[in-house]
């Protein structure tokens, strides 16, 4: 367990922590990433975001990141989805300073399923969703708020149809936006498989992101006969 600590103190600790092997990993899978990688795996920065969550997380976020390591921005994501002391509005306020720097899809995605707290009040979240980020034209705003649904709304039947309309609302040719809609949309098709029609139509999405949503139906390997177009 790590011991309490200031906020100023946050960026040493983290670069004790670096491994220059799985940075060079890293840096790999997170290209054109625009902070420093020190090369931390996810499993320590959880058990770093959780030691902080349960001590003076408001004074860590009162401050500005101390450094521009990909690993501090993570922690600071991370300890929002583990604090045990705040509501859910509060949450929803840090976040709203926090989800712009996600700026790339390990941060963003690794931040999203930490935030199990949604499913205290989805319908106020679902709106803050729709309110700030699936209609932003930003790529990893967008992201961000469109892999909130499948992390926490995928299997609720009551939010089905307005997920779809949602996604189906988004204009983009942002890879990392297009992809996510594909992911959350496979995982409707998944658990809802009596909306296929919709979500495989023609009509319900273009071309290359109906292309994408086959790809990842098929990889996940966890449905048969998918059409091969």
């Amino acid at each position: 367990m790590f011991k309490p600590m200031k906020s100023n103190s946050l960026k040493h600790l983290l670069e004790s922590m670096a491994d220059s092997r799985f940075r060079n990993f890293h840096q790999k899978l997170v290209p054109h990433c625009q902070y420093s990688i020190l090369g931390i795996k996810l499993p320590k920065l959880r058990l770093l975001a959780k030691s902080l969550a349960a001590n003076d997380w408001r004074q860590i976020l009162a401050h500005k990141p101390e450094s521009n390591y990909h690993e501090e921005i993570m922690i600071r994501g991370l300890i929002i989805g583990y604090v045990k002391d705040s509501d859910i509005d509060e949450r929803l306020n840090y976040l709203t300073d926090i989800v712009p720097s996600l700026t790339n899809w390990s941060l963003c995605d690794s931040c999203c399923s930490t935030y199990q707290f949604v499913r205290k009040d989805r319908k106020k979240v679902f709106q803050w969703l729709k309110e700030r980020y699936l209609s932003n034209d930003d790529e990893f705003l967008s992201r961000f708020g469109i892999v909130m649904l499948l992390m926490h709304f995928k299997k609720e039947k009551d939010y089905v149809s307005s997920i779809l309309e949602s996604l189906k609302a988004i204009t983009t040719n942002h890879y990392y936006t297009q992809m996510a809609i594909a992911w959350c949309c496979c995982e409707l098709f998944i658990h809802h498989p009596e909306r296929a029609d919709e979500i495989l139509s023609e009509t319900s999405f273009d071309e290359t992101i109906r292309r994408m949503i086959l790809q990842k139906i098929r990889d996940s390997k966890r449905c048969p006969n998918i059409p091969s177009k």
